[in-house]
């Protein structure tokens, strides 16, 4: 028993925690995100805990804790940290002691999409993501976080479309923030998608969570991811040749990375990061055209910002291979 409920939250958490890409763009029309503010919440119909409404749009890790009596709820509405209007969300991982030690950790999590209980394939009860024909341009949104024994959250958008011809979703373009440092208070986060397909997306993903390794078993108790005001600026069309403000290359790289700036910026950087949002490095970027010395960094996956005079101008993934 205790092996079939580890293997159901296993499935559980590998339908909130997808893996999180190099083409900017630049026409912008409105925002939009439906309940984005959480402002709107509505009772679980068991009772037992509230969710942001509509019920058909946003899904919770909450269902988790309909598993067992010790079972916990990890995502509440915030009344009191709020930034706009009178609520908030709160992602608290916790852990679900089924029967003795150890316990499963059970991260917080939110995300577009719906939960219908399959008891048969329990993998299947989440289906993430809603239908979007759209090309935004940036994911935005107001986020706090606190960690505990160095564990780290996760904010993240996905574009995809259904490939008929491989039965499967592919990527059109991706927006993340991930971080393992305390953000005491609310703190505005403006990302950028990173185009890797000029494919028209039929589907939007948003996914916020307070541990970013609950997948792996690896969270810790007690850390807690508020966000409010949660938006996406929504772009036109992406066009043939956009200006570029940040342009990096190659990707994969061997040894150097080449980080191109518009213009000349007297308090520009980019930050690297392990895929647990650990950060690695920092990289003063201190001409218009920069090169980042990482034949350091052994073979595999990673994440970049790039920051310039404190915005954050671009990010994606990285990929090293020698």
């Amino acid at each position: 028993m205790k092996n079939q409920l580890s293997s159901i939250y296993s499935q559980i958490n590998l339908a909130f925690l997808l893996f999180l890409s190099n083409f900017n763009i630049s026409l912008a029309q409105e925002l939009f995100l439906e309940n984005g503010t959480m402002e709107d919440w509505i009772l679980h119909e068991s009772g037992t805990y509230e969710e942001p409404a509509p019920a058909a749009y946003w899904a919770t890790s909450n269902p988790v804790s309909l598993l067992g009596p010790t079972a916990p709820v990890t995502v509440f509405k915030e009344t009191e940290l709020v930034i706009e209007g009178n609520y908030a969300a709160k992602m608290v991982t916790d852990s679900f002691a089924i029967f003795m030690p150890p316990a499963l950790p059970v991260a917080g999590a939110l995300a577009l999409g719906d939960f219908e209980p399959d008891f048969e394939n329990f993998g299947n009860s989440l289906k993430l993501g809603k239908p979007f024909t759209d090309t935004p341009t940036h994911f935005r949104g107001h986020y706090m976080y606190f960690p505990q024994n160095n564990d780290s959250c996760a904010i993240y958008a996905r574009l995809t479309k259904w490939n008929t011809a491989l039965n499967k979703q592919d990527t059109i373009a991706e927006a993340f923030l991930t971080t393992g440092e305390t953000v005491d208070s609310y703190t505005y986060y403006d990302i950028p998608f990173d185009y890797i397909s000029t494919e028209t997306p039929d589907t939007l993903i948003v996914v916020f969570t307070s541990s970013a390794r609950g997948i792996e078993f690896i969270a810790q108790p007690g850390s807690t991811l508020y966000i409010d005001g949660t938006s996406i600026l929504s772009g036109v069309d992406i066009p043939l040749m956009p200006e570029i403000t940040v342009r990096t290359y190659p990707n994969p790289v061997t040894e150097r990375l080449f980080v191109e700036l518009a213009q000349p910026a007297q308090n520009a950087s980019i930050h690297i990061y392990h895929l647990d949002g650990k950060k690695l490095n920092t990289y003063p970027l201190s001409q218009q055209n920069n090169v980042v010395q990482l034949n350091h960094l052994p073979n595999g996956l990673y994440f970049y910002q790039v920051y310039v005079n404190e915005v954050l101008a671009k990010g994606g993934k990285l990929k090293v291979e020698k």
